[in-house]
């Protein structure tokens, strides 16, 4: 079983720390991992940790969140910041369908995170950095992951490392920053992170890479998925090889690493990588990493299911519940999935209500299909008043990610419903989309007797000159 704990030093902030591992786990493998992880800290390592603190993680640790919850937050009113991080996560941790319990706990960890914690910090980081319970948000991810990796934060260094790499939070790839964070992460494990090391030198020299990876995965890391990803992006001068990621993957899922586990499962669906297609072998490895609560691969699951592919037989419910436990781990795909069952009684109960909620906590997090799917609702007032300006503003958000879903910004546009009528810019976005989507092409015809010459001009113009910049 993967354990934070188990990565990080002995200590009152690893056990803290531990927790963080709720949202990815079942509670009872995080009361399994508390209960192992507590005894072998010392007396000396909690002597000036809160009494409310040592509480908290004795009753997290037998399966009450609740009580620890009490705990955390007596702590967490006084300012201190290891109670404000236990607060904050135990209210994520037990939100369900809550939107604003969640957020709520958000809240929390921004002021523990505020106060110096370091498990706060790398949390919210990894938070933004995936999208997962908030709006992805690259910047906001490396500069909570800088605060933690300014405490020496192993973790925070490594994953830091991964976004320069990446480039996400940066203007470019940043290699030599990426390799002085991986090689920073590297030093804060007693006798160096393999995982780092190896990531350190692969964005400067990918064969000496191999050579530590060749070293390394005879003790039984996890570096094959890390090489795995250098592979199938083309990371580190080299050219991308399915194949060979696809190995790699192979070796990490075979070790229980559900990312791998997920990404094989993809590899068999799809079959590329050198796999023949094989949707069984694709549900049994989904099904390996959803156990260990990977999101991605509940999802997974509940199409499988849903198609009948891979699994006996078509079934609607069993999709249902995967998807739905998909989306309390915080999958966007599967919120907005989720919405749309609950809006047509799909495998759950007819409910509005519940539609709308899990459509806003998708659309929070940038989801463009949720975006389009609460405009409508607060456009046709389903649940509540109708709220123009709102649908307005998402379907300006999905329009953005997305110009198929120009139409139905464009048609308030033309009404000017919601937002001030402009035909110019309703023109603009239909042309944009028409090669993807037919009915915005449909539109754009339908649209054109109604504006003036000057305005078609207008719109001509200002297409021709998005295409300019462009080049």
């Amino acid at each position: 079983m993967f354990s934070i704990f188990s990565a990080a030093r002995p200590s009152a902030a690893a056990a803290l720390a531990l927790l963080a591992a709720a949202l990815f786990h079942s509670p009872s493998a995080l009361a399994q991992d508390a209960a192992e992880a507590l005894p072998k800290l010392s007396e000396s390592e909690f002597a000036n940790v809160s009494p409310f603190i040592k509480k908290a993680l004795a009753s997290y640790a037998a399966g009450k969140p609740e009580e620890a919850l009490t705990h955390f937050m007596t702590a967490a009113e006084t300012g201190n910041a290891d109670g404000q991080f236990g607060a904050g996560f135990v209210i994520m941790a037990t939100a369900g369908e809550s939107a604003d319990r969640f957020q709520r706990g958000v809240d929390w960890m921004r002021k523990a995170a505020a106060g110096g914690s370091a498990p706060a910090g790398r949390y919210l980081g990894t938070m933004y950095a995936s999208g997962q319970g908030v709006k992805q948000d690259f910047a906001m991810a490396r500069s909570f992951l800088e605060k933690a990796a300014a405490t020496g934060d192993g973790t925070a260094l490594y994953r830091l490392g991964l976004l320069a790499a990446s480039g996400n939070g940066y203007e470019k790839p940043e290699p030599e920053k990426a390799a002085e964070y991986f090689g920073k992460a590297a030093e804060w494990q007693p006798g160096g992170d393999p995982q780092s090391r190896t990531m350190a030198q692969s964005t400067g020299d990918i064969a000496e890479a191999k050579k530590w990876y060749e070293r390394d995965r005879r003790r039984g890391s996890r570096l094959p998925v890390f090489l795995g990803g250098i592979f199938e992006l083309g990371l580190g001068g080299e050219k991308p090889d399915a194949e060979r990621a696809v190995f790699l993957y192979r070796e990490a899922a075979l070790q229980g690493h559900p990312p791998s586990q997920n990404k094989l499962g993809v590899a068999y669906e799809n079959g590329v990588g050198g796999l023949k297609k094989d949707e069984k072998a694709a549900a049994e490895w989904y099904r390996k990493a959803a156990d260990q609560g990977f999101a991605p691969a509940m999802y997974s699951l509940g199409v499988l299911h849903q198609q009948g592919r891979g699994v006996a037989k078509a079934d609607t419910d069993a999709a249902a519940r995967w998807f739905k436990m998909s989306a309390l781990a915080g999958f966007p795909r599967a919120q907005d999935e989720l919405g749309m069952r609950y809006r047509h009684g799909a495998g759950v109960p007819q409910d509005d209500v519940a539609a709308l909620a899990w459509f806003e906590r998708a659309a929070a997090q940038g989801y463009a299909p949720a975006q389009t799917n609460l405009a409508r609702m607060l456009e046709m007032g389903i649940t509540v008043p109708p709220n123009f300006l709102r649908a307005a503003e998402f379907y300006t958000a999905a329009a953005r990610q997305v110009p198929a879903r120009a139409c139905f910004l464009a048609s308030m546009l033309v009404s000017g419903i919601g937002t001030d009528r402009n035909p110019v810019a309703a023109y603009v976005l239909l042309n944009a989309a028409k090669d993807q989507y037919p009915p915005a092409a449909e539109a754009l015809e339908k649209l054109k007797p109604s504006m003036s010459a000057d305005e078609i001009k207008k719109a001509e113009e200002e297409i021709a000159k998005a295409k300019s910049t462009e080049k």
